[in-house]
């Protein structure tokens, strides 16, 4: 599965990378990274989708992890941690938190 299909963000960001923390057919918790074509930016986001009608909506934007870092458990900001480590496709550069 692409992850454009894994993970159904705006049409704005090109997807990075990510991972799901629940998933099922009805719902999608997951902690994706984007580069933001408009902000010329990366980005690390928490995303809940749910699906309505056989689509994924998404009932409010992402949360940057950088602006809520406590609220999320000890495992998920370790697997953040790994994600802000690999290199960014765009650049090729460490994820720099901007």
């Amino acid at each position: 599965m692409e992850l454009r299909e894994k993970y159904p963000v705006s049409k704005t960001y090109e997807i990075l990378d990510g991972f799901d923390i629940h998933r099922t057919s009805a719902q999608i918790f997951a902690i994706v990274k984007i580069f933001d074509k408009i902000k010329n930016r990366t980005d690390i986001r928490f995303y809940r989708w749910f699906n309505k009608h056989g689509e994924w909506k998404i009932p409010q934007w992402g949360i940057s992890i950088i602006d809520h870092p406590e609220i999320f458990t000890p495992d998920v900001i370790n697997r953040i941690s790994k994600l802000k480590e690999k290199p960014n496709a765009e650049t090729g550069g460490s994820y720099n938190g901007k």
